[in-house]
């Protein structure tokens, strides 16, 4: 079976969400529909999104108020078609992609108010067309990138911008890794290990 999640639909998941589907797209309509991943005032707990396949969102919504980092955790890779939100709460990617994005002409958009992705060897993939942008007046270029300590409750915010100033002769993708985890007793600001990896 397929879900319609069409036009204007908005499915809201306050625990995990789990793709097992077998064969076929998991929505009835890949260009439409939106999935926002929140949690229960109440009972705010940390998200999985896991599965047996990768499931290709339209719209995707992070917003977490759970304490404690990482809000979310990737067990499969996953891709956003069109617009990627980010209202609160980390994703640990751990060792999966996920990708903003169908293509170079179809490069989707990162609407950003808080949070950040990291994981061991996990990356954020990003299209981009021929067009021009700089940074960091908007999110075209960002790749919203972090850590966290050994108690998950430290900030460690460290974006990624990428700017272009002349218009390309052609689009493509980039990827971004993030690949740290602080040890319990050091932060930022006594520890530095952070580094990008991009390809």
């Amino acid at each position: 079976g397929t879900i319609d999640n069409q036009g204007t639909g908005t499915i809201y998941v306050a625990k995990d969400w789990t793709n097992n589907a077998t064969g076929g797209s998991l929505f009835a309509s890949a260009a439409s529909g939106t999935v926002i991943l929140q949690t229960i005032s109440q009972a705010a707990v940390a998200q999985n999104v896991t599965g047996t396949r990768t499931t290709n969102f339209y719209n995707l919504t992070f917003n977490n108020s759970y304490a404690t980092t990482p809000q979310y955790s990737l067990g499969v890779n996953i891709s956003v078609a069109n617009t990627l939100t980010m209202t609160q709460g980390n994703m640990d990617l751990t060792t999966r992609d996920m990708t903003l994005g169908a293509s170079a002409a179809s490069p989707g958009s990162l609407s950003w108010a808080a949070g950040w992705l990291y994981g061991t060897t996990g990356t954020f993939t990003r299209y981009f067309g021929t067009g021009t942008f700089a940074m960091p007046t908007n999110a075209t270029g960002l790749f919203p990138m972090g850590g966290r300590n050994g108690a998950g409750t430290l900030n460690h915010y460290h974006p990624f911008w990428l700017a272009v100033t002349a218009v390309l002769a052609t689009g493509g993708s980039v990827s971004v890794s993030h690949p740290t985890t602080y040890p319990l007793t050091y932060d930022a600001a006594a520890h530095v290990d952070a580094s990008w990896g991009n390809t």
